[in-house]
């Protein structure tokens, strides 16, 4: 099961004030969280909850994923 969620407009003139309150951590990860809140207590899609196969290969390159969020205080809402 793939999941993804796009939030904008067929209007291209149509423009968010900055990119600030436009970016997807305030627009579409709020949508995409909720629909997988509910995907995950759905009961009778077990079946698609699988874990990764190991690989059958030894990956040398490390990878590090960080995730950078803004601090809770600099969270505003616009209008």
């Amino acid at each position: 099961m793939v999941a993804g969620c796009w939030v904008g407009n067929d209007d291209q003139s149509i423009h968010f004030k900055s990119s600030h309150i436009g970016e997807g951590l305030r627009t579409a990860l709020p949508v995409y969280g909720k629909f997988m809140e509910k995907v995950l207590k759905d009961e009778s899609l077990n079946q698609y909850r699988q874990k990764f196969p190991k690989t059958a290969i030894k990956i040398n390159k490390p990878y590090t994923c960080q995730t950078i969020l803004p601090k809770a205080d600099s969270l505003e809402i616009y209008e």
